[in-house]
């Protein structure tokens, strides 16, 4: 395809594949790719990885930064680090080992989970009292192991059926009544608020606010800021701090019943067709196309 006058952006886009890559398969020659499809023995694979980190630390000691040893090298940067180690071996299996050391660690976790505490609660009590010193990455991957095989064993607890729901419907709540969101009903809802009382006072203000704006209701709002503050919750006093710094605006969109909406959709209009022609035409066609928009929609 290269051959064929393809670009790499094209060629990345058919087989999925990264830059680096595609880079690398045009340097292979047939011989190489004969010599790959033959069965290489693990003496040979060895040998092989040997020499690459032999010519990692070569470069290194020369003075190469360690990004353009994986450029030079064709591999991750990562990877430049741990031939770097010392106590890297070409018959090293990092990640058999990384399991192995995790998994001391799998009666504590069990016995925390029992005690209903947090993934995040319980990372935390491992690096500082157990000397776990993994990232929180791999402890995510490693505990969703643990959870499975211990359920499977009967080690962890479980209180009755659990109710998945996706959030996307709990934040539908902000915009729709519960009739018209669909495989929802009240009986979930309460499940819901039982367990997050939370949820049931966001929607109370979002409600409030709705209300307040639809009956130009200036004397409630003052009220609604001083509960929705209560509340505490991160977002909403961002929320609640954008209104302050536009006070006199926002009060006006109460007050009154005019608004910028046909100026703000006439930008919105423009922008979309500019976007259609970016780079491809003068500010004049511009014009003239938008002239002739207005005239013929």
């Amino acid at each position: 395809m290269y051959e064929d006058g393809n670009s790499y952006k094209a060629i990345e886009k058919i087989f999925n594949l990264q830059y680096r890559t595609i880079k690398k398969y045009l340097t292979v020659s047939k011989e190489e790719l004969e010599n790959r499809k033959s069965k290489i023995s693990s003496e040979e694979r060895v040998k092989r990885k040997q020499n690459l980190i032999n010519k990692v630390r070569e470069l290194y000691e020369k003075g190469m930064s360690k990004r353009a040893i994986a450029n030079e090298c064709n591999i991750v940067f990562k990877t430049v680090n741990s031939y770097l180690d010392e106590n890297m071996s070409p018959k090293t299996k990092v990640s058999r080992t990384k399991n192995k050391n995790f998994f001391k660690f799998k009666f504590d976790i069990i016995n925390l989970l029992n005690k209903k505490l947090k993934k995040q609660e319980i990372y935390k009590i491992l690096r500082e009292e157990k000397g776990y010193k993994y990232a929180l990455r791999t402890f995510y991957y490693h505990v969703s192991i643990i959870i499975k095989e211990s359920k499977n064993d009967s080690n962890i607890d479980s209180e009755g059926s659990t109710i998945k729901i996706k959030l996307n419907k709990v934040i539908s709540l902000l915009y729709k009544s519960i009739d018209k969101i669909s495989d929802f009903s009240m009986e979930l809802y309460n499940s819901i608020i039982q367990k997050y009382p939370l949820v049931n006072k966001i929607l109370e203000i979002n409600n409030e606010f709705k209300k307040l704006v639809q009956n130009k209701d200036l004397n409630k709002f003052h009220f609604w800021l001083k509960n929705a503050a209560e509340l505490n919750i991160r977002e909403l006093n961002s929320f609640i701090g954008g209104i302050k710094r536009d006070k006199e605006a926002v009060y006006n969109a109460i007050t009154y019943r005019f608004t910028n909406a046909l100026a703000e959709g006439s930008v919105n209009k423009l922008k979309t067709l500019k976007r259609t022609m970016y780079g491809k035409a003068s500010f004049e066609t511009l014009r003239r196309k938008l002239l002739w928009y207005e005239k013929n929609k």
